[in-house]
């Protein structure tokens, strides 16, 4: 799942757009792209990145229309996104603000998964579109939501063929090795 927004706060900003697509063992099951009328204009800067502008987001439907839509589309899966609080944290605050509820599914968020499962000299950082290049990935990110959910879809299955390679075969076990990394690190 990718988002994009019109600013870095789920309190003070909208979702302009949502891309995420269903994966199961490596093929796509499915996509979803909508385009959200934020409620307020879309900052220069945001535009500058994302290409969205107010005339492209003036006729789409407010997020209240497009959450069950992706509420429906994500039932039953482990949401994966790269840095997940991010897109959790607006998804979470627009489901308040619409009366529903996000549901509590299993989070992987490829961001420090990349980062425990590559080696320091593989890639300078581990921004989305750095690790996309590295692997070749065929969708190249481009702060656009469907394009950066397709490369993240692509390098989760890349990631989880590392972890399969490090003997982690289920969700629990990968989950459990993360939160031990991340417990170690909050304590060194």
């Amino acid at each position: 799942m990718d988002l994009e927004t019109t600013g870095w706060s789920p309190e003070q900003d909208a979702i302009t757009e949502v891309g995420a697509v269903r994966v199961r063992a490596g093929r796509v099951l499915g996509e979803l792209a909508c385009l959200v009328n934020p409620g307020a204009p879309v900052p220069a800067e945001i535009t500058t990145l994302t290409g969205l502008t107010d005339a492209m987001l003036a006729l789409a439907p407010p997020i209240g229309v497009i959450l069950p839509a992706l509420l429906s589309f994500a039932a039953g899966c482990v949401i994966a996104a790269h840095n997940a609080p991010f897109d959790l944290g607006f998804v979470s605050a627009a489901s308040g603000g619409a009366g529903l509820t996000w549901p509590l599914a299993p989070v992987l968020d490829t961001l420090p998964l990349a980062r425990a499962l590559m080696d320091a000299e593989e890639v300078p950082d581990h921004k989305l579109t750095t690790l996309a290049s590295h692997f070749g990935l065929p969708h190249e990110p481009s702060h656009r939501a469907l394009a950066d959910a397709r490369a993240t879809a692509g390098l989760l299955g890349i990631m989880l063929g590392r972890a399969a390679d490090r003997g982690m075969r289920t969700l629990c076990e990968l989950l459990a090795w993360l939160n031990a990394i991340e417990t170690a690190t909050a304590v060194g």
